[in-house]
């Protein structure tokens, strides 16, 4: 999965692996310039759910089925943004993504992952984290397993990791 000295694959997810905060911020803004895909940036270590789904809708990150406007609760706007993830095919950037609660920073790895496989017209991330602290073992179980692949093929498949 490390590929730091090969060509970039955008149809898959990005782990920046390591160093200081700005090695990390550095490494992401030289990815970025080669990237042709529209950018959604979430705030750097960000920690809640609540925190995710507020961003997720100041940036309109979802798409209600309802045809009228009205006003959406928290779970409302994720589940949308579930759908969302799987429609759009774009880069959702995530700094110091270990700051997050395990919880919730696994249930959205494994949609984003899910939905990858299924679709590469789906969303992709890109995250920095300070050190692998487990979260691609953590991943393997969280992921869904198709008919034709393994949890660890899906993950595997579907990562680029890069350790600076």
């Amino acid at each position: 999965m490390s590929n730091k000295n090969k060509s970039l694959d955008f149809r898959k997810n990005i782990f920046i692996i390591g160093n200081s905060e700005f090695d990390r911020s550095q490494c992401l803004n030289a990815i970025l310039l080669r990237s042709n895909l529209e950018i959604f940036r979430f705030p750097r270590g960000m920690k809640s759910f609540t925190e995710y789904v507020e961003t997720v809708q100041r940036k309109k990150m979802f798409s209600s089925y309802y045809s009228k406007k009205e006003k959406y609760n928290l779970d409302q706007i994720f589940d949308f943004h579930i759908d969302w993830i799987q429609e759009n095919k774009v880069l959702m950037i995530y700094e110091d993504f270990h700051e997050m609660e395990d919880k919730w920073k696994l249930e959205l790895l494994r949609i984003v992952f899910n939905n990858l496989e299924l679709s590469k017209d789906s969303a992709r991330v890109i995250l920095t984290i300070s050190e692998d602290d487990g979260i691609i073992k953590k991943l393997y179980d969280a992921v869904y397993p198709t008919e034709y692949k393994s949890k660890e093929q899906i993950v595997e498949s579907n990562l680029i990791l890069i350790e600076i």
